[in-house]
C-alpha cells in the first residue's frame, strides 16, 4: 500500500507556473532546432516538405507544437491562481507588474504568430483578422501592424517577431517573476515526457491552403465568433482589452473593488468559452451555422492522429503540386484518361480524394480518403474547393436538379398540402406527409444529391453523384484497369494505370435515366415513345426499344436537332443546368435559351469573347474553341452567353458549334410565316413545331400498406409503399393553351395532361379518401420539327384546343358539335383526355402553374370561328394566306355564301 504514496511523491510536480515553464524551454529549444527546415519564402512547402521527409524534423515540429499548448494552458491555469488570492501584493514592483500583465498578450501574440506561419489556409484567414485588428487602433494602429505583423505575402516581420524579439521578452519577464529559469528536473521530465507521448502520437496540424472550412486556433476562435456578431473591429479589440485592464488593476484594489474584477474576468472568460465553442463545434464553411446532427455537419479536424514511424513504405523524391509536396504521386505518378485539366502533375490527387498527402505511409495516406468524390455531400471540399470551381458547386445546390422544387410543390399541391403549386422546395429536406411519402416512393431518385456510393461507371439506376452524374466517364481502359484494381489483395502495390476522365463530354445517356419519365423529354428527343407492351412481346423486333429498367419505347419522329447531331448540352448550358444561383418555382422559370436566340433574321443580342464572364471563357479554351474576334449569342432572357455560338459582323449568319464533334452548322431564319402578320405573333414555336408528345390518361395512385416499397431519398427497403397504375399512354400534337407573362402578354403554349387520375389516399396517417384530378401540364415536348402543323390541326382539332379525341364538325347550319372518342370520366363528366369542355371553361386551377390555363370561351370561338373558314378553303388559298396578316378585315369582307357560326 505504499505504492500510491511513492508514486504520489515521484509525479509530484511544483506549480503551474513552472509547468509552463518547462514547457517553454522545451519550445524554445525545438523551435530553434527547426529554424534550418522552414523558408520564410515557401513556408507551406518547407513545412510539408518537413513532414513528408524528414520524421526526426517532424517530431521536433510536434514537440515545439504541443510544448507550446502546454505553457498556453498551465499560463491560464497560474493566472488563475492568482486570481484566488485575495489581493496581488506579492510583486510589489509596478514594472514587473506591469511587464507581466503585458506578457499575457505576448503569450497570444507567439501562439498565434506560430500558428500564422505554417502558411496554410487558416494561417492566412488568421492572419488578415490579426492585421484588421492591430489596424482598426486609433493612432498607433498601422505602426503596430507593420511593426508586429507585416504584409500578407511577407512573413519575415512575424518570423523574427515569432522567433526572436517576443520570446526574448517573455524570458525577461519570467526571469523577472520567478527569479530564476531553472526548472526542477522532475518537473521538466515529467513535462517532457507528455510532450514526447502528445508528438508520438498526434501531428501538428497542417491544412490545405484551400479549404473551405477555415478557423484560427482553439484560443482564437472565439474571437472570430465575436467578430461574427460585431462589425466594428474597435470594439472587438475593446472586448480584447477589458480583461487585461481588469487584471492590471488588480494589482491596485482591495477588498469588493478587487472581488467585482475577479467576477467581471470569470464571466468573460465563460463567455469566451462559450464563444470557443460555438465557433469549433457549430460554425460550419464560410462561418455559417450548423446543428451537430444535421445530415451535413462537418468539425473541423481538431487533431490529426498520426504515430511518428522512421519507416516509410513510400520512398523516392516527393512531387510538389501547387505550392504543396504530394507524396500520392509517388505511387499514383504517370495514370492516364485524364483531360487537360484534371491531370495529377497540374492538380495532383489530394485536391479531389483529401486523405493524407504529406505521409509516406500508403494505409496513413489513404485514411479518410474520399472515394467518390463529386458527390453534393463532398463537393465543396472537392470540385469546389477555392482553386477549383467554387462558384459552381454553391449554385449547383439552388439548381432545379438538385431541389427538384416545382416536383415537390406540384405534388403537395395536388394532395392539398399545400394552396399553391409554387415554393421554393428541397429534396432533401421533405418529410412523411401523404405527398413526400409519395415523392419517396415513386420520384425523389432524380436529383444530383442522390449519393453515387460504388465506384464504377454508373449503372441505368445509379442516379445522382453531384458533379459525377454528368462529367465522369469511364472508358474501357479505364473499366478494365478498375477491375483489376479490385480483384487485388491488400499487400499487392501495383497501381491502376488509367483514371476515368473528368470532362465536359456529357452525352445525352446521361440525360436519358431521369428524362425518360414525366415529359420523357430525353426520349422525345431521339425519338421513342414509351408503350404499355411486356418486353417478352418485342423480343427480335427493331422498332421498339427496351430499356434497362424493362420499359419498352416505340419508335416516333425524332427531333430535327437530333437528326442533324446535335446533343442535349448543344442548346443547355451551364448556367441553366447547374443553376444560376436563383430560386425558381419551376424549371421552365430556370431555362435560358428559346428558339428565338439561334433562329432570327437579326441577332437579337450579342457580346464579344471578350466581355463574357470568366465560365464561359474557360468553357471555350477547354473545348478548344477560337476565341479572337468573336462574337457570341447572347440569350435574350438573362443574358446568358452561349459558348458555342458564333455572329458574323452583321449579326445575319450565325453558326452553332456541335459540342460533341466541333462541326459547325448555320442555324437558319424562321419562315416568313413564322414571323409575318398579326395571325401568328403570339404564338409560341413549339406550338406549331413540335411533332408530338407523351398523353398519359387513367392514371391511378394509390398507397398499398402490405406492399413492398423503397424509399428512394433514403435508398432503403419499406413495407407499404404509393403504387402508380397507368391506362393509356398516347402520343399525339400536343394540346394547346394559354401562358400569361408578367406583363399580362398572352402567348399559345404547349400542353399534356399532367395528372388526369384519381388518388386513393389509404395512407396510414391520414383520412380515408378518393380524390380526382383533372390537371395539365406545360410541356416543352423536344420533338421539333422543321415543318409546322397546319391550320386545322389547331383550329379545327378538338384534342388541340383542349376538348380531347373526337370528331369537331361544322355543319352547314353554322353549328360546331363535337363527338368524343373517350367516355365521360365518371368523377366530372369530362372525357377521359379532355381539359376542358366543348365550348366550355374552367373555373377551378386546371394547370400545375398560376399563369397558365387553357381556352377561355371568348378564345375557343376565335380559334373556331378560323376553323369555320378552313372548312370550305384550303389553307393554301389567296384568302386564307391573306387572313395571316389581318383575318379581322378579311372576315368582315366575306362573301354572303359564308356560313359564320351560330354560338
Amino acid at each position: 500500500m505504499k505504492i500510491y504514496p511513492q508514486l504520489r511523491k515521484l509525479l509530484y510536480l511544483d506549480s503551474y507556473g513552472w509547468i509552463a515553464v518547462a514547457a517553454l524551454l522545451i519550445c524554445s529549444v525545438s523551435g530553434a532546432l527547426l529554424i534550418a527546415a522552414y523558408d520564410i519564402n515557401e513556408p507551406y512547402l518547407s513545412i510539408s516538405r518537413l513532414i513528408s521527409d524528414n520524421p526526426s524534423a517532424s517530431l521536433i515540429r510536434n514537440i515545439h507544437y504541443w510544448s507550446a499548448h502546454i505553457f498556453l494552458i498551465f499560463t491560464l491555469i497560474h493566472i488563475y491562481d492568482h486570481l484566488k488570492q485575495k489581493n496581488e501584493t506579492n510583486i510589489r514592483n509596478h514594472g514587473i507588474w506591469l511587464r507581466l500583465i503585458l506578457s499575457i498578450l505576448f503569450t497570444f501574440y507567439v501562439m498565434l504568430s506560430g500558428f500564422i506561419l505554417k502558411g496554410d489556409g487558416d494561417s492566412f484567414q488568421a492572419h488578415r483578422i490579426f492585421s484588421a485588428l492591430l489596424n482598426s487602433l486609433p493612432f498607433a494602429g498601422s505602426i503596430l501592424q507593420q511593426t508586429f505583423v507585416g504584409n500578407e505575402s511577407d512573413f519575415q516581420v512575424l518570423y523574427i517577431q515569432h522567433a526572436a524579439t517576443a520570446t526574448i521578452f517573455l524570458f525577461i519577464v519570467l526571469f523577472e517573476h520567478a527569479r530564476s529559469l531553472r526548472v526542477n528536473n522532475r518537473t521538466f521530465l515529467i513535462t517532457l515526457f507528455f510532450v514526447l507521448l502528445l508528438s508520438f502520437t498526434f501531428r501538428a496540424p497542417l491544412h490545405s491552403p484551400d479549404d473551405e472550412m477555415m478557423k484560427g486556433p482553439w484560443y482564437f476562435v472565439g474571437l472570430q465568433e465575436v467578430l461574427h456578431w460585431i462589425e466594428n473591429p474597435l470594439v472587438v479589440m475593446a472586448f480584447v482589452f477589458m480583461p487585461v485592464v481588469g487584471l492590471y488593476l488588480l494589482r491596485f484594489t482591495r477588498n469588493k473593488v478587487s472581488q467585482t474584477i475577479k467576477i467581471f474576468f470569470v464571466l468573460m472568460a465563460l463567455l469566451y468559452i462559450i464563444l470557443s465553442i460555438n465557433g469549433l463545434f457549430f460554425r460550419a464553411a464560410y462561418w455559417q451555422w450548423q446543428w451537430p446532427w444535421d445530415n451535413a455537419y462537418k468539425l473541423a479536424p481538431l487533431l490529426d492522429q498520426e504515430f511518428i514511424s522512421w519507416e516509410a513504405t513510400i520512398s523516392g523524391n516527393l512531387p510538389v503540386i501547387q505550392g504543396r509536396v504530394e507524396a500520392c504521386l509517388t505511387c499514383h505518378a504517370g495514370m492516364q484518361g485524364f483531360s487537360d485539366g484534371h491531370k495529377p502533375e497540374n492538380i495532383g490527387c489530394f485536391a479531389c480524394h483529401g486523405g493524407d498527402p504529406w505521409t509516406r505511409d500508403k494505409f496513413e495516406a489513404h485514411k479518410d480518403m474520399v472515394k467518390v468524390p463529386g458527390n453534393l455531400s463532398n463537393s465543396k471540399e472537392s470540385c469546389g474547393s477555392v482553386n477549383c470551381h467554387p462558384a459552381i458547386v454553391e449554385r449547383v445546390s439552388s439548381s432545379m436538379m438538385a431541389t427538384l422544387s416545382g416536383m415537390i410543390s406540384v405534388d403537395k399541391w395536388v394532395f392539398g398540402e399545400i394552396p399553391l403549386p409554387d415554393g421554393h422546395e428541397k429534396i432533401t429536406e421533405i418529410g412523411q406527409s401523404p405527398a413526400e411519402v409519395h415523392l419517396r416512393n415513386l420520384c425523389a431518385g432524380c436529383h444530383l444529391g442522390n449519393e453515387k456510393t460504388k465506384v464504377g461507371k454508373a449503372d441505368w439506376l445509379d442516379r445522382g453523384g453531384g458533379c459525377l452524374a454528368c462529367h465522369l466517364n469511364y472508358n474501357d481502359n479505364a473499366i478494365s484497369s478498375l477491375q483489376k484494381m479490385q480483384q487485388q489483395s491488400v499487400s499487392d502495390t501495383t497501381t491502376p494505370k488509367y483514371h476515368p476522365d473528368i470532362d465536359l463530354k456529357i452525352t445525352n445517356d446521361r440525360c436519358l435515366s431521369c428524362h425518360s419519365r414525366s415529359g420523357r423529354i430525353a426520349t422525345n428527343f431521339e425519338g421513342w415513345h414509351e408503350t404499355n407492351l411486356k418486353p417478352e412481346a418485342v423480343i427480335g423486333k427493331p422498332e421498339y426499344r427496351l430499356l434497362p429498367d424493362q420499359r419498352v419505347f416505340t419508335k416516333m419522329q425524332a427531333d430535327v436537332h437530333h437528326e442533324k447531331g446535335m446533343t442535349c448540352i448543344d442548346c443547355h448550358g451551364s448556367y441553366e443546368l447547374m443553376g444560376d444561383g436563383n430560386h425558381y418555382n419551376h424549371k421552365e422559370e430556370a431555362v435560358k435559351v428559346q428558339c428565338s436566340d439561334c433562329h432570327t433574321r437579326q441577332s437579337n443580342m450579342t457580346r464579344s469573347f471578350a466581355e463574357v464572364d470568366k465560365e464561359t471563357q474557360l468553357i471555350a479554351w477547354s473545348r478548344k474553341y477560337k476565341t479572337e474576334d468573336v462574337n457570341l449569342i447572347v440569350t435574350q432572357k438573362a443574358g446568358f452567353p452561349l459558348v458555342n455560338t458564333l455572329v458574323d459582323e452583321e449579326g445575319k449568319r450565325l453558326r452553332l458549334i456541335k459540342k460533341s464533334g466541333g462541326d459547325t452548322v448555320l442555324m437558319k431564319p424562321p419562315a416568313s410565316i413564322c414571323t409575318e402578320g398579326k395571325a401568328h405573333q403570339n404564338l409560341s414555336c413549339e406550338s406549331c413545331h413540335s411533332a408530338w408528345v407523351p398523353q398519359c390518361i387513367g392514371c391511378h395512385n394509390t398507397y398499398e400498406n402490405k406492399t413492398k416499397g423503397f424509399d428512394l431519398l433514403m435508398n432503403n427497403e419499406l413495407t407499404g409503399t404509393w403504387v402508380e397504375y397507368a391506362d393509356a399512354g398516347l402520343a399525339g400534337l400536343p394540346v394547346l393553351g394559354m401562358k400569361i407573362a408578367v406583363d399580362s402578354t398572352l402567348t399559345v403554349a404547349t400542353f399534356a395532361p399532367g395528372m388526369i387520375m384519381q388518388i386513393e389516399n389509404n395512407f396510414p396517417t391520414s383520412e380515408k379518401e378518393t380524390t380526382f384530378h383533372r390537371i395539365y401540364a406545360p410541356v416543352s415536348a423536344h420533338t421539333t420539327i422543321k415543318q409546322g402543323r397546319d391550320c386545322k390541326s389547331c383550329h379545327n382539332n378538338s384534342l388541340a384546343i383542349g376538348y380531347g379525341r373526337g370528331q369537331l364538325i361544322f355543319s352547314k347550319t353554322g353549328i360546331w358539335s363535337f363527338g368524343a372518342e373517350y367516355q365521360n370520366n365518371k368523377y366530372d363528366n369530362l372525357p377521359e383526355d379532355a381539359w376542358i369542355g366543348f365550348l366550355q371553361e374552367r373555373s377551378d386551377q386546371a394547370a400545375t402553374r398560376l399563369n397558365m390555363r387553357p381556352f377561355n370561351i371568348v378564345e375557343q370561338k376565335r380559334i373556331l370561328t378560323v376553323g369555320a373558314c378552313l372548312s370550305c378553303h384550303d389553307e393554301k388559298s389567296k384568302v386564307m394566306q391573306q387572313s395571316l396578316g389581318d383575318f379581322g378585315s378579311v372576315f368582315e369582307k366575306r362573301n354572303s355564301k359564308c356560313v359564320v357560326p351560330v354560338w
